[in-house]
């Protein structure tokens, strides 16, 4: 519930700030500054007033944006008779389309650009809830509103602070998923690298933000875990491995190993070996003591092995398990 909240003020601080672009603002008392911020939030909240994105998809589409806006320039016009009309409408809409529909598609899919498509698109790299976003626009705002001298320089100042801070996670978000793609080099996998779920995430701690979760899966490997945002280190907290290869699906929750059945056994694996140029994986069966070892091929699959190979790749495990 805290996490929606914060992700909904998020919305509504960017589209607050936005409407301070308008040249007149600078001019405006106190009173109506706020009812200006007012104007600004809810134009940044808006879509999310008209429907959810997947069952109304026109609500999240920047073509429609600048209409479903116009109401709102009618009010802000009426209140604002100094205003130039159309200059209130570019900036409203921006505050509709900047403040909401492009930050939804830093965060989710959404339909930026329904009718023409009705396809989703996303580039997932931080929550909505982000205190490391809504704080300084925070701050921004309350300066613009008792400051009018260091309006502009305050509005530009916090977006290239956030713009960093945005450009930071999408380059971190790269770099650890070229890290996962080189380390297991699994043959058709699917790498998915997210913000942490919002049940790993203590909305009191800042610093729990400033993280990745990940999810690989491939025909015979399901990985997941977390990594710091600059750190860059892997840190699984599930790694199953299934001698039956098949086939990896995608779904609108994100992708998943297809069910093999009965035959489709899984085991947890326990320590991955590089040794000579091989690649090992030593794993435990399910509710047992029972140790097998893999070994990938040159096409990618995993073949178990046997006899000595078998116990030199044990006994390295058992040697490192006593350190």
């Amino acid at each position: 519930m805290i996490l929606l909240f914060m992700h909904v003020l998020t919305h509504a601080l960017f589209g607050a700030i936005i409407v301070f672009l308008l040249k007149d603002a600078k001019n405006l008392s106190k009173s109506k500054k706020v009812i200006l911020v007012v104007i600004g939030g809810f134009a940044g909240i808006l879509p999310d007033t008209l429907g959810f994105r997947t069952s109304t998809p026109w609500s999240h589409s920047i073509i429609f944006a600048p209409i479903f806006v116009l109401p709102v320039v009618l009010i802000t016009k009426v209140i604002f008779r100094e205003m130039i009309w159309w200059e209130i409408w570019i900036v409203l809409s921006l505050a509709t389309i900047v403040g909401h529909i492009f930050i939804d598609f830093l965060t989710h899919e959404v339909t930026l650009l329904y009718p023409l498509s009705p396809k989703a698109h996303e580039y997932v790299i931080f929550e909505a809830g982000d205190p490391w976003v809504w704080f300084p626009l925070m701050i921004t705002l309350i300066i613009v509103i008792f400051s009018s001298n260091k309006r502009m320089l305050s509005i530009i100042i916090v977006f290239l602070l956030v713009g960093s801070y945005m450009g930071i996670r999408s380059y971190s978000k790269s770099e650890l998923t070229s890290k996962l793609e080189d380390y297991y080099g699994e043959i058709n996998q699917t790498i998915l690298v997210t913000p942490p779920a919002e049940n790993m995430i203590d909305t009191k701690n800042p610093f729990d933000y400033l993280k990745w979760s990940y999810d690989l899966y491939s025909e015979q490997r399901v990985i997941r875990g977390g990594s710091p945002l600059f750190a860059g280190s892997l840190q699984n907290h599930t790694n199953v491995f299934h001698p039956e290869p098949m086939p990896v699906m995608i779904s609108v929750t994100g992708p998943y190993r297809t069910d093999g059945g009965d035959a489709d056994q899984s085991f947890n694996v326990v320590m991955e070996v590089r040794e000579d140029g091989n690649y090992y994986l030593v794993c435990e069966e399910m509710n047992s003591n029972n140790f097998r070892v893999f070994r990938q091929e040159i096409d990618g699959r995993w073949n178990e092995i046997q006899g000595t190979e078998m116990q030199e790749v044990l006994d390295y495990f058992k040697e490192n398990e006593k350190k």
